[in-house]
């Protein structure tokens, strides 16, 4: 199973991106799932997905990434 939250990139603009474990949504190849809230204990790994189904090319610069 993973969790996903979706946010917005600008063009040229640099982002601060925050999303609360609580927040995320359970999915398995896609498809919401039902589910209890994340235990940040057995966070595993984290990824981040292109998902606007355009094709082209692409550049997303991550400074850091953290669980709390």
């Amino acid at each position: 199973m993973s969790c996903g939250a979706g946010f917005e990139t600008t063009t040229g603009e640099w982002t601060e991106v925050l999303v609360p474990l609580a927040l995320l949504t359970p999915t398995v190849r896609g498809e919401t799932q039902q589910g209890s809230p994340i235990d940040p204990a057995q966070v595993g790994e984290i990824g981040l997905l292109i998902t606007d189904k355009r094709e082209g090319a692409f550049a997303l610069t991550v400074d850091w990434i953290a669980v709390e």
